[in-house]
């Protein structure tokens, strides 16, 4: 297992004007009023943040051992009947550019929602003096545990998803996986990080900077449900008085 000594990037490619853009554009899919939108919901700040992450690639198998479920309706009885198929076999699969987040982040929960990166596309990092760059807070050892446990569930679903069809169940027992690393190394990717006011509360989001994929938090417009709630009730109201007349 490798960890180079040098960091990657992915620089951005999205503009703060075309990160602008996008929100506004995500805003009118969040909120009725389609007016005045950046007046009634303002960007309060807006940074380029290059957020700290490992790539890891690599293989990784288990053997596994358990118990198949088939189950079948019988037309005479109109009951299920069950059979019980024992397995033991080996699961393997290859991870390529798995992303661990190495920082403790307020964002890290949107993060997830942006994550597509074309990690072919990584420059090698020569210059880190701008304050942009966020520090590592997640060792290498960290991050490599991190991923242990995700290679657990990553074989765990495909045993499930390669033996077992409609109709079925199973359960299984997994072995400690076994895991080949190819490499484990730092990069950056980039993020435009942002906060805006609506009613005068503060509401995060965060946008991909390659693609311009978006999330963050927005305020639920209570009133204009509320209004078109009465407005059904009051048509409702009318249409049982027609019919009385």
């Amino acid at each position: 297992m490798t960890l180079k000594e040098k960091t990657d990037y992915l620089p951005f490619l999205i503009t703060k004007n075309e990160a602008e853009q996008i929100f506004y554009q995500w805003l009118k899919t969040k909120y009725r009023r389609k007016k005045n939108l950046t007046t009634t919901y303002q960007i309060q700040s807006l940074a380029a943040n290059y957020i700290p992450v490992y790539l890891i690639t690599a293989d990784a198998s288990a053997h596994y051992g358990g118990t198949k479920t088939i189950s079948k309706f019988n037309t005479e009885s109109e009951e299920y009947e069950y059979d019980y198929i024992h397995l033991s076999d080996q699961v393997e699969i290859k991870i390529i550019y798995e992303m661990i987040y190495a920082i403790s982040h307020t964002q890290i929960l949107k993060l997830t929602n942006i994550q597509r990166f074309d990690f072919d596309e990584l420059e090698e990092l020569s210059d880190m003096s701008e304050d942009n760059f966020i520090e590592f807070d997640l060792s290498k050892e960290g991050a490599i545990d991190l991923f242990n446990e995700l290679v657990k569930t990553y074989l765990h679903d495909k045993a499930i998803s390669e033996v077992v069809d409609d109709g079925e169940s199973l359960r299984i027992d997994l072995n400690p996986p076994k895991i080949k690393f190819e490499r484990v190394y730092r990069a950056y990717i980039p993020v435009w990080e942002g906060v805006y006011t609506s009613e005068g509360k503060q509401f995060p989001f965060v946008i991909n900077g390659r693609i311009g994929d978006i999330d963050g938090d927005y305020r639920r417009d209570y009133k204009m449900l509320q209004f078109f709630l009465i407005s059904v009730v009051l048509v409702i109201i009318i249409l049982i008085l027609l019919q009385k007349v």
